[in-house]
């Protein structure tokens, strides 16, 4: 239900509206406004999330009347171009026929009408996510490029979403755009990166090679979304179903890649264009225009070089698709790479298994043995040993990129008087496919190491925390740990998470 709201929310024009409980529709609206909302869509407001109410009464006899009544309300009162119907889990235990509903009062309201699938709670089916099958794709693809993922992002309701907005708002085209793509792309919670700055780069950077960009998704108008049957290809990052899904009803084909895993770093973001140019025959437009980006890049670096070469780094990571490439990168920087502390962590607490997580380090270490830096590795040490570890090392800068609590991390460092940064909050992100990224991680880092350590003391050390779960305290309400027991169920496969 969540994952609906969401993508409804990054649609210009569209309103949620939720058949259930007012409970259900409480929690959302505690959530800010998603990065793609604001930065795509300039809107810097939460989406309003009217619901349906549905009582014990509404149990009983059902809700469809409730249900009518509130997307004429909707239509009224919000003036949207389009009303999504969210159903909850009470709506589709006692079989409200919503299908029947909502075209009883299509013809009463100026809005379009969809309604989506999103209470899946009650049964499991083929698309469960599982961060192992991911971790197989992920090392898979290490090894090989050109590897293809088996697994996408399935069910966490954008899926069902976006099927739905396919079915029942995309539009049957009266001719296609030559040489046109779509670019699915996400981010609800990457507050601090540049989503805006990496679609200006691909549009712009694939209008030179002779490639129009039809529609984003989300983070698009109504209109956009219903127009997106006039491209002639699809890139997607989450879910290879809900391109081949696309394919089968409109004919357009695809490139899914899960989360731009071929497509990190400068090499990837080099395959990015060089790809799809090859789609539509222009490799030697494609070729030429990257030529001229690369010795671009290649002056950029040079001027960062000359504050970044042979400085001592420590990188404090967790070994997704990003790392090996980001490591290489870091090198190109110019950078010595003297200390990598490996943190498995976040891969855990959300359902990796122990085997996986082992294979997952191997692999990660296997794919470092051609960089010139001989790093000291080390794997899930507690946060006590880690700063034990790098206050002996004699780095100049610590980056941390653990995916949770970077800036606290940063600032445990230098609570140390050790030199810390947290590429994140500085708007930097190894999941962004964009030669600019590249860039900017170059210039955050030499502007950090121009600055002294500041000195700090941090009230918050003064109690006690979990050694390997820094900065959670000990504390049995800890909202890490009942978020931990909530997404064991979400993220969940065939396996005892324990193993």
């Amino acid at each position: 239900m969540f994952g609906a709201y969401c993508y409804l929310s990054e649609i210009r024009g569209a309103v949620p509206l939720l058949h259930g409980p007012l409970g259900c529709a409480f929690f959302p609206k505690l959530v800010p406004p998603d990065a793609i909302r604001m930065q795509l869509l300039g809107l810097d407001q939460p989406p309003p999330f009217p619901c349906t109410d549905m009582d014990e009464r509404d149990v009983i006899y059902g809700g469809a009347e409730k249900l009518a009544r509130a997307i004429i309300d909707v239509d009224r009162y919000y003036r949207p171009e389009l009303i999504g119907v969210i159903v909850s889990c009470p709506a589709a235990i006692i079989g409200d026929d919503i299908i029947d509903i909502v075209n009883s009062v299509r013809e009463r309201v100026d809005a379009d009408v969809i309604y989506t699938p999103s209470s899946a709670g009650f049964g499991d089916d083929e698309r469960t996510d599982d961060f192992n099958r991911h971790a197989d794709d992920l090392i898979n693809i290490w090894k090989n490029p050109d590897e293809k993922p088996k697994w996408g992002i399935e069910k966490c309701g954008r899926l069902d979403t976006l099927y739905s907005l396919i079915e029942q708002l995309v539009e049957e085209p009266d001719h296609k755009l030559e040489k046109s793509i779509n670019i699915d792309t996400y981010g609800r919670f990457h507050y601090y990166e540049d989503l805006a700055g990496e679609l200006n780069e691909i549009t712009t950077i694939l209008k030179k090679i002779g490639i129009r960009v039809n529609t984003v998704f989300p983070g698009c108008s109504v209109e956009a979304m219903k127009k997106m049957a006039r491209a002639k290809l699809n890139f997607m990052r989450r879910s290879e179903r809900s391109a081949r899904f696309l394919k089968e009803k409109f004919g357009m084909d695809y490139i899914f890649d899960i989360f731009g895993t071929r497509y990190v770093g400068v090499n990837g973001a080099k395959r990015f264009y060089l790809d799809i140019a090859q789609r539509f025959g222009l490799e030697k437009q494609g070729e030429a225009v990257v030529r001229e980006m690369e010795q671009d890049l290649e002056t950029r670096f040079s001027e960062i070089r000359t504050e970044t070469k042979g400085k001592k780094v420590a990188y404090i990571c967790t070994p997704l698709h990003t790392s090996p490439e980001i490591v290489r990168l870091l090198e190109i920087l110019g950078l010595d790479i003297r200390v990598l502390c490996i943190n498995t962590e976040w891969w855990r607490r959300w359902g990796m298994s122990k085997r996986t997580v082992d294979r997952v380090v191997a692999e990660f270490r296997a794919r470092l043995n051609d960089i010139r830096s001989d790093p000291m590795i080390y794997s899930d040490l507690t946060i006590e040993e880690e700063v034990e570890r790098l206050k002996g090392s004699g780095v100049d800068l610590v980056m941390a990129d653990v995916l949770i609590s970077d800036t606290s991390r940063s600032m445990l460092y230098e609570n140390h008087g050790i030199r810390a940064l947290n590429p994140h909050s500085m708007g930097y992100s190894s999941f962004r496919i964009s030669f600019s990224q590249n860039i900017r991680l170059g210039k955050i880092i030499a502007d950090r190491l121009r600055v002294p350590v500041w000195k700090r003391d941090l009230v918050y050390l003064r109690y006690s925390y979990h050694p390997g779960r820094y900065p959670t305290l000990l504390s049995d309400v800890s909202d890490e740990f009942r978020w931990e027991k909530i997404m064991k169920k979400v993220w969940r496969g065939g396996h005892n998470v324990g193993n």
